[in-house]
């Protein structure tokens, strides 16, 4: 069961009724937990019910939702923004919402959203074997832009890759750290095919690197950085666990 918050002003409490009618009668396996109306309530009550899911809304009672996200920089939820703003879509997905969804908003619209994320949970183990056993070592460097300069990476020198809202922090090998000019996707697309595996929605880690995994919710790197694996991406990790017996 995939346990789900919603984080919005109080005087918009009908949001809460509806989702969870909505959802009670729905086929998606999610279940509305808890409710919030403030920034330091939305804090707290993620941190106690440990959501895979998090319902919220931009403007809330003390502040704006996003002062709710930056408390968890590496969280391991996906956030579905609702919301009667439009004025706020960018700033949504530079803290790398799942999803913006405008109110009132229909049934049809929220399943939508809702299969995107389930979809996305498991990919079949047959690809995950191809993806590495056909892992394309012909360019086993990267060209990294940084600032008006150029640096040429070796793969194998990458521990992981960190997003920085529209930037990308890359840790290397030997306690080095470079702020490449281009957004994680960039770099994912670039990456994913290589040997690099998505722990959540703002780290790219390289698989050479891990040195051990921690219930398959935590990956410990060759740096002993600890790398904490999203709800969505523990499916995958559990194949290429696999895969790599």
């Amino acid at each position: 069961m995939t346990i789900s918050v919603i984080i919005e002003k109080e005087n918009k409490g009908e949001s809460f009724v509806y989702l969870k009618k909505l959802l009670d009668n729905s086929s998606f396996k999610i279940e509305l937990k808890g409710r919030a109306s403030s920034v330091k309530e939305g804090i707290s009550l993620i941190k106690t019910l440990n959501p895979d899911l998090v319902f919220l809304d931009v403007e809330l009672d003390d502040g704006l939702g996003f002062e709710v996200l930056e408390q968890f920089p590496n969280p391991l939820f996906e956030t579905i923004f609702i919301t009667t703003f439009d004025n706020y879509y960018k700033q949504a997905f530079e803290h790398f919402a799942f999803a913006y969804v405008k109110k009132p908003f229909r049934r049809s619209k929220l399943e939508r959203v809702l299969n995107r994320f389930f979809l996305k949970e498991i990919r079949p183990l047959q690809k995950t074997k191809k993806l590495l056993s056909h892992l394309d070592k012909t360019n086993a460097s990267i060209l990294i832009q940084c600032g008006n300069t150029h640096h040429s990476i070796s793969l194998e020198e990458i521990i992981f890759l960190k997003a920085e809202v529209n930037y990308t922090m890359f840790f290397l090998t030997k306690k080095r750290k470079i702020l490449a000019n281009k957004g994680l996707i960039y770099y994912q697309k670039l990456l994913e095919k290589k040997g690099f595996f998505k722990a959540n929605r703002s780290v790219l880690l390289n698989i050479s690197h891990i040195k051990s995994i921690y219930r398959k919710e935590m990956i410990i790197l060759s740096n002993r950085e600890k790398i904490a694996v999203s709800i969505r991406n523990r499916a995958h990790l559990s194949l290429l666990i696999e895969t790599l017996k």
